[in-house]
């Protein structure tokens, strides 16, 4: 698929998109080795958009599952990967208390959107060389998927009320990390 051009990057070009085509072989063939069992029977939906509604502010929540795995329809294991190792985190910065919150949004978009039953959640860290380390199970009971809801509600609260600095992620400051700290005015 590589040597297809099915790995495309845009700005990356000569040796850094080398070494990245090298690193996804890499990554995709250790992830092959390590889940062959599962992959054998798979059957999933990728990238699956979801658009969810939270009622009670009126705000929309969209996104994408990176799998649905289809254990037994309607009953689902929703797996999102991340890049680098459990001990990095990983290249979105994101900590496993806001992993587990994607994690449950994602069960809270498979219930209302997708018709489906979340029994699990996996978080898979592609990179991760510590066989232990290479999963993050996500608990996605009905009181899990109502916890982050209720988060995810709070938060859409501050953020209309103004309290950019208030949410989920280990009370760190939030600006430094920010997407929009270039030219949002608050620092």
């Amino acid at each position: 698929m590589i040597d297809r051009g099915l790995f495309y990057l845009r700005y990356t070009t000569g040796d850094p998109a080398d070494n990245m085509r090298l690193e996804g072989r890499r990554v995709v063939a250790e992830y092959v080795r390590t889940y062959i069992h599962e992959l054998q029977n798979l059957h999933f939906e990728p990238e699956k958009e979801f658009e969810t509604l939270l009622e009670e502010e009126q705000v929309l929540i969209s996104g994408a599952i990176d799998v649905i795995r289809l254990d037994d329809p309607p009953r689902v294991t929703l797996i999102d990967f991340k890049s680098g190792s459990s001990e990095n985190n990983n290249a979105s910065g994101l900590d496993e208390e806001e992993m587990r919150l994607q994690i449950a949004i994602y069960g809270q978009a498979a219930i209302q959107e997708l018709q489906f039953i979340p029994e699990r959640g996996l978080v898979r860290y592609l990179g991760e060389d510590d066989p232990d380390r290479r999963e993050l199970n996500i608990d996605l009971s009905e009181g899990q998927i109502q916890q982050a809801r209720t988060v995810a509600l709070e938060t859409t609260r501050s953020i209309k009320g103004r309290r950019f600095f208030e949410g989920p992620g280990n009370g760190n400051l939030r600006c430094r990390s920010c997407d929009f700290r270039g030219f949002c005015g608050l620092r």
